[in-house]
């Protein structure tokens, strides 16, 4: 009697084990989880890319808008800008420079919006001229050419290359 009770008992503990998983049942689990890093954008649509050929022809200052600018970012970004004519005496301005042996120059300033001009301040480049601590999407803004021209310029081609870079924290 002893033994059939005993199998009623493993038998009732191997059905119930089966029913319920067993003692030892086997789990499966999945992290699931993406990270955002910082990101940030920014484009320079041109405008005008020459400037108006009859104010190089007269002494005198000018302005006129060159573009626009757009920029995104996520974590809060910091704007430099750079011009490949740059000037390593941290003078206020950038240059417009002839070709070749021409020393002849147009000394010009840029703006952003309606602020007052950005000065150039070590080796062309305007440091850190727009910044955000926290994510933002800045409106489409136009940035305007202030230039100076003085009398009889070299017949030529004058031009500067500047360029907009954007970093995030």
């Amino acid at each position: 009697m002893k033994g059939k009770k005993f199998s009623k008992v493993a038998t009732l503990l191997l059905v119930l084990m089966i029913v319920t998983g067993g003692l030892f049942a086997a789990t499966a689990s999945v992290t699931i989880s993406g990270t955002v890093v910082p990101a940030s954008t920014v484009s320079f649509s041109t405008g005008v890319t020459a400037l108006t050929d009859s104010n190089l022809l007269v002494a005198g200052d000018y302005s006129e808008p060159i573009g626009d600018l757009t920029i995104w970012s996520n974590a809060g970004y910091t704007v430099k800008v750079t011009s490949l004519n740059g000037d390593a005496a941290a003078v206020n301005y950038g240059f417009l420079k002839g070709t070749g042996t021409n020393t002849d120059i147009v000394t010009y300033t840029i703006a952003y919006g309606g602020a007052a001009s950005l000065a150039f301040t070590d080796a062309g480049s305007i440091n850190s001229f727009l910044t955000s601590p926290v994510a933002a999407v800045e409106p489409t803004t136009t940035i305007n050419i202030t230039y100076t021209v003085v009398a009889s310029l070299s017949v030529d081609t004058y031009s500067d290359t500047i360029t907009f870079a954007i970093t995030t924290p």
